[in-house]
């Protein structure tokens, strides 16, 4: 958190499963956004019985070379086949208010029109350069008092990324750092802890023997 360039802003610790937390969107009246990097929809079906939607879900569900995404996502072409299927399948079975996209986020982001969703949660590929241009994309896809969401946050080149790119960013009041409640547990405020700057040295020294966790995060828009 120290190179971040977030000093100026709140940073709000949350103790939430993925599931509660797309709970708690719909609690702020999210409705309608985007999911960057489905896969087989493990998080796509809690977010669609969460939000009112519609929830676009965008994924190339293609395959590529290693040295561009080293990932377990990053499976054979034929399992990204039926991946795809399988997501249109459970939308339609279950009625959900969701649409795939069948390409890069890039191309995907250039369908929508500036602040016309309420949230956009990045889980795709997590190279330092390709989370950037995720963050570029989307940014002004989310309306202000919006939530620009994403996975990972413990990761090194997801947390440098949105560290860097954030940084720069003025239009922005809160950033949420969600954790998974197995992991860490918060009994003040009902699981939320507020950390401004001069905490943040105090958090890292109570935390820094776990492990790294699998924290979502989620910017909101001025």
């Amino acid at each position: 958190m120290e190179k971040s360039g977030i000093n100026p802003k709140t940073v709000i610790l949350m103790a939430a499963t993925r599931v509660k937390f797309a709970s708690w969107l719909a609690a702020q009246g999210i409705k309608t956004g985007a999911e960057i990097g489905v896969a087989a929809g493990e998080y796509s079906l809690p977010l669609c019985n969460a939000l009112e939607g519609p929830i676009y879900l965008v994924d190339p569900w293609k395959t590529y070379p290693k040295s561009i995404y080293n990932d377990m996502a990053n499976v054979v072409q034929v399992e990204h086949d039926m991946r795809f299927r399988y997501v249109n399948s459970f939308i339609k079975a279950r009625g959900l208010n969701a649409k795939t996209m069948r390409m890069t986020s890039a191309e995907a982001a250039e369908e929508f029109e500036p602040a016309s969703l309420d949230f956009v949660y990045i889980d795709a590929n997590h190279g330092y350069e390709f989370v950037i241009i995720d963050l570029e994309a989307w940014w002004d896809k989310v309306r202000p008092g919006g939530f620009v969401c994403g996975h990972d946050f413990s990761s090194d080149t997801v947390n440098s990324a949105l560290a860097d790119f954030i940084g720069i960013k003025g239009d922005w009041r809160t950033l949420l750092i969600i954790t998974e409640e197995r992991d860490i547990q918060l009994s003040k405020d009902e699981g939320i802890l507020t950390m401004r700057e001069n905490q943040t040295e105090e958090y890292q020294k109570k935390y820094e023997h776990m492990p790294p966790m699998p924290m979502s995060f989620a910017i909101e828009k001025t």
